[in-house]
């Protein structure tokens, strides 16, 4: 699996293209901003870029970029468009996770970026899923242990969507 680096952050971004823009201009264009509170664990991104390395690997990629590549996995979206508004960075206060797959980001970055270091951003938890789009009842259906393995459902359902 290609390496990448997850960091989680805090704050506040006025200008979300802006706060983009810096942060690929010091890691990298292959990096992502992520909206944190839809970031459903480690295992999501790791899920995500899994699946846009296999669907670089076979030809059946949808972007040229792997890391929006990785963004249509992550969102469980089809569409740019939808991934984007579920999983893109927000303006505001907002908690970002940021996906590099060219640099490694450090605390003091994060601070120039205006941040603050938040290393549980990208931490699993119920409201996460339910933010992603699990509903109550399909909830109900597993587990509570098992809840995180309906949002990888929906990434790996990205294959069957696609074609």
């Amino acid at each position: 699996m290609r390496k990448f680096d997850l960091t989680g952050a805090a704050g506040t971004i006025e200008e979300p293209m802006t706060f983009i823009k810096e942060v690929q201009s010091d890691l990298g264009k292959e990096t992502l901003c992520l909206d944190a509170d839809m970031v459903c664990g480690q295992e999501h991104i790791e899920s995500a870029v899994m699946h846009a390395e296999r669907a670089f690997n076979y030809g059946t990629n949808s972007s040229d970029s792997f890391a929006v590549e990785v963004m249509l996995y992550a969102s469980g979206e089809r569409q740019l468009s939808k991934a984007m508004a579920k999983m893109g960075v927000k303006k505001g206060d907002v908690n970002v996770v940021i996906v590099s797959f060219e640099g490694e980001s450090t605390d003091e970055m994060v601070v120039k970026w205006g941040l603050r270091p938040e290393p549980r951003a990208a931490a699993f938890s119920v409201a996460k899923a339910m933010n992603f789009g699990i509903g109550q009842t399909e909830a109900n259906s597993v587990p509570s242990d098992m809840l995180q393995d309906l949002v990888l459902e929906r990434v790996a359902f990205v294959d069957v969507i696609k074609r």
